[in-house]
């Protein structure tokens, strides 16, 4: 396994398992035991559409500001990125959820140092999640488990003040 993939797997591991802190050990092993079966229940297509809607409804609206053309990090939403982000995304989220998929992408912080990314705009994207889990009819545990994973890189992604 590479590095990337246990830092991505590592980051959903703790973010299913520290939710409900008062819980007792067993609850969390089975609460992680959920998180990885959820790839099992939702099927790599239903994950797949999920995350494309995703990124396709993020990169038109200005709330998220997907092009980070002109900011430190330079990245532009032209086709061919947007096709890139969706691919290394639907990695990283299908291994998060169990799959056999391998995350090969740049471990978070490093992936989106110099975006300054802020928490409006990582909101912004999670509605697009959640509009995305509803017209493929996620069901509301999967769709929780799905906020927890993408919610878990939220410290790594959103530029922390200095």
């Amino acid at each position: 396994m590479s590095t990337r993939y246990l830092i991505g797997l590592t980051l959903a591991l703790l973010v299913t398992s520290s939710v409900g802190c008062s819980r007792t050990a067993g609850d969390a092993d089975r609460k992680a035991s959920q998180t990885y079966d959820l790839y099992s229940r939702l099927g790599e297509q239903k994950l797949r559409a999920v995350v494309n809607d995703t990124v396709d409804m993020a990169a038109t609206d200005p709330k998220v500001a997907l092009d980070r053309a002109g900011k430190a990090a330079g990245w532009t939403a032209t086709p061919q990125n947007v096709e890139n982000f969706k691919r290394g995304l639907f990695q990283f989220v299908a291994a998060a959820a169990g799959g056999p998929q391998e995350y090969k992408g740049k471990d978070m912080v490093t992936a989106h140092k110099g975006m300054n990314i802020t928490n409006d705009q990582f909101d912004a994207m999670m509605s697009h999640l959640q509009a995305a889990m509803d017209k493929n009819q996620v069901p509301p545990d999967a769709q929780r488990q799905l906020k927890q994973v993408f919610d878990g890189t939220r410290g790594a992604v959103v530029q922390q003040p200095k």
